[in-house]
């Protein structure tokens, strides 16, 4: 009874459940309308299906590319890609957002905040599914997973879990000059943590069906164009910074 419980798909929705129960809370807390926010967020996840199944079509179609295989059946045949899914939630909040608030930067923080946690309890799911496993180890710490797996599963639902609280935690202290500063860039922060920790845990990834390019699999492609997206935003920014700034003769 229990492995019909605790399940991939129970799992994905309880994190769903927990990061509408935090942004609630957050905006009550920093007294933004969740009126808005939060029906935003709810219409935002038909963009996080679509990018999660679009992005696994292309990730399958790799793999059998580097297979020598024919791309048949790819929509039947593919699963889906986290990446995929926070690009296309994202990119859907980016469109709906503007169209209802003056000031989106607090709601950013807030869908900043609360998506590692979503991803926290889908990557326990993850596991307890036997999807995107880690490659296999001899090390007798490893003797309790599945077929002497690294648990990478496990590994990044910690590290989601713990980037959630470092989020929160400077979600939470505004007041702080150090915090106040980093509170006004929690997107990119969000980015940049996890798509650094993405690249890095891929290396002992061991589902080969996740595609890739040369030495990297698709999930370390798409992590190092968002470390160079965010990079260049940031460039972008201090010259527009520098250019405001400068004296007029």
């Amino acid at each position: 009874m229990m492995k019909y419980v605790l399940n991939y798909q129970n799992l994905s929705a309880l994190g769903i459940l927990a990061v509408f129960v935090a942004a609630f809370l957050l905006c009550k807390k920093s007294k933004q309308p969740w009126q808005i926010i939060m029906p935003c967020m709810m219409v935002s996840l038909v963009g996080l299906l679509i990018g999660a199944k679009f992005f696994g079509i292309i990730s399958y179609a790799s793999y059998l590319l580097r297979q020598g295989k024919p791309l048949v059946d790819l929509f039947n045949s593919s699963g889906i890609v986290f990446y995929g899914g926070l690009l296309g939630y994202y990119a859907s909040l980016a469109f709906l957002l503007p169209r209802y608030l003056n000031k989106t930067k607090p709601a950013w923080a807030i869908v900043a905040v609360t998506t590692p946690l979503f991803h926290g309890f889908a990557r326990i799911g993850c596991y307890l599914a036997g999807c995107c496993y880690g490659v296999e180890s001899q090390c007798g710490v490893f003797a309790a997973f599945h077929e002497h797996r690294i648990p990478v599963q496990l590994i990044e639902s910690a590290f989601n879990f713990i980037l959630f609280g470092v989020l929160l935690f400077i979600f939470l202290n505004p007041v702080v000059p150090r915090l106040k500063k980093a509170r006004r860039h929690l997107t990119a922060i969000y980015l940049v943590s996890y798509s650094a920790f993405r690249f890095t845990i891929e290396f002992w990834r061991g589902d080969a069906v996740r595609g890739g390019l040369g030495p990297f699999s698709f999930s370390q492609l798409v992590a190092m164009g968002i470390l160079i997206g965010v990079g260049v935003y940031f460039v972008l920014l201090y010259w527009k910074r520098r250019a405001r700034n400068k004296p007029t003769a």
